[in-house]
């Protein structure tokens, strides 16, 4: 049976079948995304489980809609969700290194900050105050002049007892000296040497009863001052903790709901008390001298004592719903938090107030949305994001600790946040696998799979759907109207972009640059969109990427590479490939040439010996070998001998698209027929000569239109498809146009019989008998000419 040529109308989608105009006038008010469903539907039932572990990845390839869709979903719920807590860190009284953390209602964070703010602000003012209060100044004279009394009448008993001794005592910087005396009057060391022996005994034991008594009143006297110095320091306690404790109450009055900060305001109250001396003698020292000495000594300034009782404001929200947080760079001080330093003395140091949060922190009550790719190409990210979904904490920790020799800086041990935020994935579908099959964790922790598919069928609700999205955004967002033309030509390049005739792309990025390049060239005219807009748009785009593909194509019309159009060669069939180079790809015809003689090395693909080619087209050459012995070796053994190869193309060839053109340059170099070079072709095949579709249609179509443009058209040239491929047919206007004219032909087929039929122009019956003819003369040579042993 004659094969015939598709027609015009089965080389691109049904288009006109929708009436846009009357799809326009019904569109809605709000834009319209289609082709979600099942990914929102996924998306939804992991945002409304609360269970641990049901955390989301999205995945699905770039541009397709993922990150405008989970916004639009989050900002749905984050409206109607209520704020979460406000978290503050406080200085921990018992562990230095521990700062504690505390949860408080919404907007209360900021009122307990200010609050103790105040509060310190007032203590500044108010301690001076205390100590050069009239009260405590009495007082505290009071305890002097009683311990000055207390060490007179001890030194006055002293004197008294020397008296009777003979002995004068006098008060030296290094302690009491006693001097032997007669009536009053110190002995000189002459006249101590001219008393008689007798006299001499009774100063010495009189000394020893002296001493004893130094001693005694010594004792006597360090307890007298520490009873003082205890008083004022007691002194010190109470008149301070009477002057702060109607701040402490009223302060514990306004957070009287909230029992750790009761808790924290007594740690404050009771830790001023403790300080008081410290704090007063931190108010006498004046002068450079005794700021230098603190620096260096690490003693404390009233101002540094008191900021241990300030609030670090760790979490406070503005909004009043639910926090919606994207990390661009989800480093480790990023996502978990992070401390901050301060030099000292050459090195660092840090405290509670220095803690500052990352976005597992600022997602507390909410959602983080996380790109996949970033986070696990930052160093210990992924770790640390896994450790605080099984934990269900978030850890601040120093990413130095992590490293083996990384040189130790002071850090804290920050008490835990409980980790309250949905995590949403989003990556390309090959990370999602990755993850699952190398990370054991990873399908445990991230159990809600939103997959979002790259297609549609344009159904009439979808194309209604489809119309909406187009039109808003002209109106929305570019600004620029649109005409009916332009948007059926928009929704034709929404279909070739699938390469399918019934079902388009939903690559909106893609979809949305031809839109903005459109309305550059419409601005410039003043005028609506239309459909030249829309084809000017994807051609300038072509320009300003095709660069390599002129240069080969010029290599062709100048004959540097062998393509011909219009004769009949012998083994020879014009095979068509894609070159992909980043996101631009574009078809080019490639001469397949094959020689058979007598042998029993069977086929031989050159490419494969030589290295050139992979395992998908090495596959392909042994189907069309065992395609090859199963139809024509049935009566006779296959003695044969035959070579195949892509002439002139040295790189590396893959994929399984040109079995049909290596099988059918191999029968024609067998039967002896010429090859149709006005036409190429493209196609896989299985073992039973069935023809299997192939990818790249489309491109691999108009790369061999524009050969044969270029080289000169016949009016006979054409290409053969694979009927599975009919379907995938989405072509440029200008080509269709040819194929109007008569100019260019497409054919469909099913078997390798089909292709051979047109190739040849010969009928099967024909070609069979002399390739089998070839074949049963091969036998006959090889036993010929070859030991009957062999």
């Amino acid at each position: 049976m004659k094969i015939e040529p598709l027609s015009p109308k089965e080389l691109e989608p049904e288009i006109d079948n929708f009436d846009i105009s009357k799809i326009i006038k019904k569109i809605p008010e709000m834009p319209i995304f289609i082709g979600r469903k099942r990914a929102e539907d996924a998306l939804n039932f992991g945002l409304d489980i609360k269970n641990g572990g049901y955390h989301i990845f999205v995945l699905g390839p770039p541009g397709i809609g993922k990150n405008s869709t989970i916004a639009h979903l989050l900002e749905e719920r984050s409206q109607k969700e209520p704020a979460p807590s406000d978290w503050c860190y406080v200085f921990n009284f018992k562990e230095e290194e521990k700062p504690i953390a505390l949860e408080l209602p919404f907007g209360c964070g900021s009122q307990f900050k200010e609050s103790m703010d105040s509060f310190i602000d007032d203590l500044k003012s108010l301690v001076p105050r205390v100590f050069e209060s009239e009260e405590y100044v009495k007082r505290l004279d009071d305890i002097v002049k009683y311990e000055e009394m207390q060490k007179k009448n001890e030194f006055k008993s002293l004197s008294l007892m020397a008296d009777k001794l003979n002995y004068q005592i006098g008060q030296t910087p290094f302690g009491i000296m006693l001097s032997p005396a007669l009536n009053g009057r110190p002995l000189s060391e002459a006249q101590i040497e001219e008393l008689d022996k007798r006299k001499k005994e009774e100063y010495e034991k009189n000394k020893e009863r002296l001493l004893d008594e130094v001693k005694s009143i010594n004792r006597l006297t360090r307890k007298i001052e520490r009873d003082a110095s205890e008083k004022r320091e007691k002194l010190n306690k109470d008149i301070l903790a009477m002057a702060i404790d109607p701040f402490i109450e009223e302060l514990k009055d306004r957070f009287s709901q909230f029992s750790p900060v009761l808790i924290f305001l007594d740690n404050v109250k009771n830790d001023i008390i403790e300080k008081a001396n410290q704090i007063k003698s931190t108010l006498e020292e004046k002068g450079t001298e005794n700021i230098l000495e603190q620096t260096l000594l690490g003693r404390h300034s009233s101002e540094t004592t008191f900021s241990r009782y300030s609030v670090n404001l760790f979490i406070s929200h503005r909004e009043k719903n639910a926090p919606i947080i994207k990390e661009p760079l989800p480093t480790v001080p990023h996502l978990a938090g992070r401390f901050e330093f301060r030099s000292q003395l050459g090195g660092v140091t840090t405290d509670f107030r220095m803690l500052r949060p990352g976005a597992l922190q600022l997602a507390n009550g909410g959602y983080l949305v996380l790109d996949a790719i970033e986070l696990l190409t930052q160093p210990f990210s992924w770790s640390v994001l896994k450790t605080a979904i099984q934990s269900g904490q978030i850890r601040l920790e120093e990413i130095g600790e992590r490293l083996p020799f990384s040189v130790p800086t002071p850090t804290l041990r920050p008490e835990p946040i409980p980790l309250r935020a949905k995590i949403i994935l989003i990556g390309p579908p090959i990370v999602y696998y990755l993850l699952a099959i190398y990370d054991k964790d990873f399908l445990e922790l991230f159990r809600i799979k939103a997959d979002f598919d790259t297609e549609v069928e344009l159904s009439e609700k979808n194309m209604e759907k489809f119309i909406a999205f187009i039109y808003h955004f002209s109106q929305k967002e570019i600004k620029t109207q649109i005409d009916e033309d332009a948007i059926s030509q928009l929704i034709k390049e929404s279909h070739r972009l699938r390469e399918h005739q019934k079902r388009a792309s939903l690559n909106y990025r893609q979809l949305t640059d031809i839109l903005k390049e459109a309305s550059f060239w419409a601005n410039k005219r003043d005028s609506v969109i239309n459909r030249e807009d829309i084809k000017k748009a994807v051609n300038e785009k072509v320009l300003r990427s095709n660069l390599i593909e002129e240069k080969v194509f010029q290599m062709i019309e100048e004959g540097t590479l062998f393509i011909d159009v219009s004769d009949k060669k012998i083994g020879t069939v014009n095979g068509l490939s894609v070159l992909q180079l980043g996101d631009y790809e574009f078809g080019k015809p490639t001469r397949i040439t094959a020689r058979t003689f007598a042998g029993k090395e069977g086929v031989v693909n050159i490419e494969r010996v030589s290295q050139l080619s992979g395992p998908i087209h090495g596959k392909a050459v042994m189907i069309l070998a065992n395609y090859l012995g199963g139809k024509y070796a049935q009566d006779v053994p296959l003695f044969l001998n035959a070579t195949l190869t892509f002439e002139q193309e040295y790189g590396f060839i893959e994929g399984d698209s040109a079995t049909v053109a290596e099988i059918v340059a191999l029968i024609s170099s067998l039967a002896d027929i010429p090859v149709r070079q006005d036409l190429a072709i493209t196609g896989s095949a299985n073992q039973y000569g069935d023809v299997q579709p192939i990818g790249g249609v489309n491109q691999k179509i108009e790369g061999f239109y524009s050969i044969c443009r270029m080289l000169g058209s016949t009016g006979t040239q054409g290409v053969i498809i694979p009927k599975s491929n009919q379907k995938h047919l989405v072509l440029k206007d200008e080509l269709i146009d040819a194929v109007k004219r008569g100019e260019f032909q497409i054919y469909t087929i099913e078997s390798i019989d089909d292709a051979l039929e047109i190739l040849l122009q010969t009928d099967m019956k024909t070609i069979e008998e002399k390739v089998k003819n070839r074949l049963v003369h091969y036998a006959e040579t090889w036993r010929r000419y070859v030991k009957p042993t062999e």
